[in-house]
């Protein structure tokens, strides 16, 4: 039986693996103090200042956290997010050697 109450919230600032996360109006619109589960971090979940995320929070403190879900932009209203630029790296060419056949004698 697990007594964690969920709330959904904005990150507005990081550091490392701890995020400040400003929960919503309607769950009480205080400022948690949160980490990434361990699911989100086995699977690389990226995360910035802005993104709308599901936390879990202790009723007996209610200022620490966990990350459990990136929600998409459409299923809480908030402000773009401004992301950084991040270009993938360039993908090394392969040199096919083509290796002649042996000619048949007539």
């Amino acid at each position: 039986m697990t007594d964690r109450m969920e709330m959904t919230g904005v990150i507005t600032e990081f550091s490392k693996d701890i995020f400040k996360v400003q929960v919503c109006e309607q769950d009480g619109g205080q400022l948690v103090t949160a980490k990434l589960s361990g699911k989100m971090r086995q699977n690389k979940i990226n995360l910035a200042v802005g993104d709308a995320v599901k936390i879990e929070v202790s009723p007996y403190d209610i200022t620490m956290g966990r990350i459990t879900f990136r929600l998409s932009g459409r299923q809480v209203e908030r402000e773009p997010a401004v992301r950084r630029e991040w270009s993938a790296p360039a993908e090394k060419k392969r040199k096919i050697r083509r290796v002649p056949r042996e000619q048949e004698p007539e």
